[in-house]
């Protein structure tokens, strides 16, 4: 399993509660509109809250690329929390 994000901070946060719960994920810091990633590596891409950050033309093309034949790309976006009172 890989994380990645534009940020340092982010990712060094990410890393310090993976090694806390015990979890083995690489983290890198990475560009999900151009990656390092070779051509179909993934089996599935998960984002959260993320897609309004992103330019979507771009993001979607690198998705299809890294992912292999089959794969599946996730997102969701938590609603803002001054309407998520109206879900509950």
């Amino acid at each position: 399993m890989f994380g990645i994000d534009i940020s340092k901070v982010s990712i060094g946060k990410a890393i310090e509660k993976a090694k806390n719960l015990n979890l083995q994920i690489e983290y890198s810091v990475d560009n999900c509109e151009k990656t390092k990633f070779k051509e179909e590596t993934f089996d599935l891409v998960f984002g959260s809250g993320i897609l309004h950050h992103l330019n979507l033309e771009k993001s979607v093309h690198e998705i299809n690329r890294v992912l292999k034949s089959g794969g599946e790309m996730v997102f969701f976006r938590i609603p803002r929390r001054k309407s998520f009172h109206k879900y509950l």
